[in-house]
């Protein structure tokens, strides 16, 4: 089975990392990394036997961060203006003809047990949209960090607001779910101008491996079984302040 990143809402694909989620020891570990210079012939490297698992991965990625709420901090990323250079928020415009400005976060879990500390996900579509009820995602996150925006801000201040919150990596607490579907769907679709494939979220939605009493995180494209299978990826669904986290 193939490995492939897979999208969140309206299908923004994940840059060249390769997938959303990274845990330690997952990063670059290569002996080139490291200045120190060893020579090959050290004793101390043919002394003991190592404690290894022969059969083990180490190129496995590891599973997607199970759905919950997390203790998390939060960093504004740069995003690409329409000449592909990166800025720290770029101008939208909705299908009604409604302007606004949007950003991008990655929060890093912080887990005290250990299990999933380091952990990043990422909200690519961080906005200054007025939704129906009124409410708009970066004043939202401004008010759950304890920080409201001000009354009655423009797009431009509320954003600037809202960056400034973040310059100083604050923590806060998130919800994640599992969301999957298919991106070589989803290329053929924005292809076409037709709309996009709807997405499964939920980690309780992928099937149950019975052995290790773990959610599978992949699944195989049913709509074209030649585009064969994609992973489901870890989502911020929303933001909590940090007095509302369930205590674990």
């Amino acid at each position: 089975m193939s490995s492939t990143s897979t999208t969140f809402g309206t299908p923004t694909y994940e840059e060249a990392t390769g997938s959303s989620t990274s845990h330690p020891g997952n990063g670059s570990d290569s002996p080139l990394d490291q200045p120190v210079a060893i020579d090959p012939n050290d004793p101390a490297l043919a002394s003991e036997p190592l404690d290894y698992n022969p059969e083990g991965d180490a190129y496995a990625a590891p599973p997607p961060l199970p759905d919950g709420q997390w203790r998390a901090k939060l960093k504004q990323l740069d995003v690409k203006d329409p000449q592909d250079q990166p800025v720290r928020y770029k101008a939208g415009k909705t299908k009604q003809g409604a302007l606004y400005l949007m950003t991008a976060i990655e929060a890093t879990i912080i887990d005290p047990d250990g299990k999933f500390d380091g952990y990043h996900v990422w909200d690519r579509f961080v906005s200054t949209m007025v939704r129906q009820d009124k409410s708009i995602p970066a004043a939202t996150i401004a008010f759950k960090l304890g920080k409201p925006a001000p009354a009655r801000a423009n797009h431009k201040e509320l954003m600037e607001h809202l960056l400034k919150l973040l310059a100083g990596e604050p923590e806060l607490g998130i919800e994640t779910a599992w969301e999957w579907n298919c991106q070589k769907c989803g290329e053929e679709a924005k292809q076409k101008g037709e709309k996009y494939p709807k997405s499964i979220r939920g980690m309780r939605k992928f099937p149950l491996d019975a052995k290790t009493g773990l959610y599978v995180p992949e699944l195989k494209c049913e709509a074209n079984p030649a585009h064969g299978y994609s992973t489901a990826q870890p989502r911020i669904v929303t933001y909590l302040r940090l007095a509302d986290l369930k205590k674990k």
